[in-house]
């Protein structure tokens, strides 16, 4: 009975995934869905299964907590406020951020227009509500409002009380009628080891396109790629032993879309946790931390609603407190050469499809060039997949076959 439903239930699948066993064309179009024959997607999607830590893995004896603030400025306009002056908005932001002991703040759209810089006004606001030094980094995306008396230039930024290093800024590949970028740093932050060494947190700050529906989750996927790629590629990531880690990433920002869109779906997809209860919400700001971090959300909530507004956009405020981590294994599919155009991946297993292309970035490491995917969503068994030019242009030959949980390292070429 079991075998038979098994073979029904097989046959299904392939019917309507139009399953075969031939490779790709040589010309280089796209594989055949199903090419390797020797694994099924789970039907639901679900993530490979959590490892359990070990009682001396890295994440043990994490302590304390890190508190993160996402908001959009709304460049440096007050309408819709109570605030005549950015002086006054940007205090009130300050003492907020010094009231609920905020640690890092996301902010989109950073402006500086000839008479006005709200990075420095910020920064100066918030050294004086809460009395200690401020750091930032800022990545210039537009100008804003142009031919208008709001014209600036626009940024996304990160502020923080702590140490902020490896700048990162990410200028989307798929852009639309306003240039995009995000940008991430890595924080030391107020989490402390078992030593009292500083938790090492990589935070990214996102303001995704505001009107073209497939540019908006192409660069969502650019953002949980490039997230899980630098955790990796700088080290960040923890060893829980036995080949486990745990990756200390938070995303957060104005992602222009409600939960369960296409675009936050893309962080679901790659392994992230919404962190603020976005699903009960219409908002667009959310901030999303990978699911094997050793943190969890003690708290969140939406600040400057209502009278209390200095924005268009509410902030979102989460505590993320010291937990145990639930380690993964990292999957490394590794293409060798220099290639003219940026690299993505598609493939037949979670969290790749044939459809749509997860982005690989440029190796920094010695060894010769090289560009990779890192992904902690596929689980310890074989895949088929392939690299893409621009997302379009395929490699030619048959599809490769890779194994979960390893590197899978390629020569590919391209027409």
């Amino acid at each position: 009975m079991r075998a038979a439903f098994l073979l029904a239930l097989s046959s299904a699948l392939c019917a309507s995934a139009a399953c075969s066993s031939a490779d790709a064309p040589s010309s280089g179009s796209p594989p055949v869905p199903g090419d390797a024959g020797t694994t099924i997607t789970p039907p639901d999607g679900a993530p490979p299964e959590p490892v359990e830590a070990g009682v001396d893995g890295a994440s043990a004896g994490l302590r304390g907590s890190l508190t993160v603030l996402t908001l959009n400025l709304h460049c440096l306009k007050t309408d819709g406020t109570a605030f005549a002056t950015n002086d006054a908005r940007f205090a009130a932001i300050a003492k907020a951020a010094a009231d609920e002991r905020v640690d890092v703040l996301l902010a989109q759209e950073v402006c500086v227009s000839a008479t006005e810089n709200a990075r420095t006004m910020l920064t100066g606001a918030l050294e004086k509500a809460t009395g200690a030094s401020w750091s930032s980094e800022v990545a210039f995306a537009h100008r804003a409002w142009e031919g208008t008396p709001d014209e600036a230039d626009e940024s996304v930024a990160v502020f923080s009380r702590g140490v902020l290093r490896d700048k990162r800024e990410l200028v989307h590949r798929s852009q639309s009628a306003l240039r995009r970028v995000s940008l991430a740093v890595t924080v030391e932050s107020p989490v402390t080891t078992a030593t009292g060494a500083p938790l090492a947190v990589r935070l990214a700050t996102v303001h995704l396109d505001h009107l073209d529906a497939i540019a908006r989750p192409a660069q969502a996927r650019e953002v949980a790629s490039a997230a899980v790629f630098d955790a990796d590629e700088d080290r960040l990531a923890l060893d829980e032993g036995a080949g486990a880690v745990s990756l200390p990433l938070v995303v957060g920002g104005d992602f222009n879309a409600r939960w369960a869109s296409p675009a936050t779906k893309a962080l679901v997809d790659f392994g992230f946790v919404e962190s603020t209860a976005s699903a009960a919400t219409t908002r667009i700001d959310h901030v999303f931390v990978h699911r094997s971090a050793p943190l969890v959300a003690g708290a969140s909530r939406e600040l400057f609603v209502g009278a209390a507004a200095v924005s268009d956009h509410p902030g979102v405020l989460v505590r993320f407190d010291a937990a145990p981590s639930k380690p993964v294994h990292l999957t490394r599919i590794i293409a060798t050469g220099a290639f003219a155009q940026p690299l993505s991946v598609r493939g037949d297993q979670a969290p790749m499809t044939w459809d749509v292309g997860w982005p690989a970035f440029s190796r920094r490491g010695a060894g010769g060039p090289a560009v990779a995917l890192v992904t902690s969503e596929l689980t310890a068994r074989a895949f088929s997949y392939k690299f893409l030019q621009g997302d379009a242009v395929w490699q030619t030959g048959a599809n490769e076959s890779g194994m979960g949980e390893r590197d899978n390292t390629i020569t590919p070429s391209f027409p």
